[in-house]
């Protein structure tokens, strides 16, 4: 592939970032989208913002702009999780973003994007965070076949790139038929400081080794599979413990 100037990779930018919400704390994506941003607002020259629902505010952080939105169907119950929000639609058709970067599927922040570039001739990236993966579209199959039909796929043919985590979700992206080139980057992780550490797990004589799964405890993370595994092979192991963590969701635990 044909190498990119420097001078082009260094120019600063403009980059919107469009999430339906950072609020659960507990989420990856919550995590993963606003380091990002602040990642690349840490390089000279970027200014980098965020766009999200909820409380309408501005917040500004680690060099991070970022603006929520009202979401005008709050009160519409199962409507609700569209996330429709004409004041978000209005601010990103007024955008000078040089990248708007679109995180999640099946909601209306990641079609509001597509509108945006197709007029201002922005660059959309694409993050799908796992929504595409063969037990996620098991979920809300109608419904996600009729969002798809109305708006996704017409909003999908504006992205100039997908960012996948993985091999495995840049073959869910081909999957659907979409065309466009991806680049498989992973997220990136913020190693705990272990200076201040002074004991070792083999220094704990009452510690069992464990296998953590950490994450929500939902259906689509095939928890299910994981335990019908553990207790395969937990026999060969009888001083190791399974432990998963995270929070409850739709009383799956």
């Amino acid at each position: 592939t044909a190498q990119t100037p420097d001078s082009v990779i260094a120019r600063p930018m403009h980059i919107t970032h469009i999430v339906a919400s950072l609020e659960d704390e507990a989420a990856g994506t919550s995590y993963a989208v606003r380091r990002l941003a602040e990642a690349v607002a840490a390089r000279p020259g970027n200014e980098v913002e965020i766009f999200s629902l909820g409380a309408p505010t501005q917040i500004v952080s680690n060099g991070v702009q970022h603006t929520l939105f009202s979401n005008n169907l709050s009160w519409a119950g199962p409507l609700a999780r569209l996330g429709v929000s004409a004041e978000m639609n209005i601010a990103l058709s007024k955008s000078k973003s040089d990248v708007l970067h679109t995180h999640g599927f099946w909601m209306m922040p990641t079609v509001y994007p597509a509108n945006a570039a197709k007029a201002s001739g922005a660059r959309l990236i694409h993050s799908p965070h796992g929504m595409l993966g063969r037990d996620a579209l098991r979920f809300s199959r109608r419904k996600k076949f009729i969002f798809w039909h109305l708006y996704q796929k017409q909003a999908l043919e504006m992205v100039s790139c997908f960012r996948a985590t993985a091999e495995s979700e840049a073959e869910d992206i081909r999957a659907l038929g979409l065309r466009q080139p991806i680049a498989i980057i992973p997220n990136g992780v913020d190693l705990p400081k272990l200076e201040a550490a002074e004991t070792r797990f083999e220094d704990c004589p009452t510690a069992s080794p464990f296998v953590l799964s950490l994450g929500r405890v939902h259906p689509k993370k095939g928890l299910d599979r994981l335990i019908s595994a553990w207790a395969m092979v937990v026999a060969e192991f009888p001083n190791w413990k399974l432990r998963i963590v995270g929070p409850n969701e739709g009383n799956h635990a």
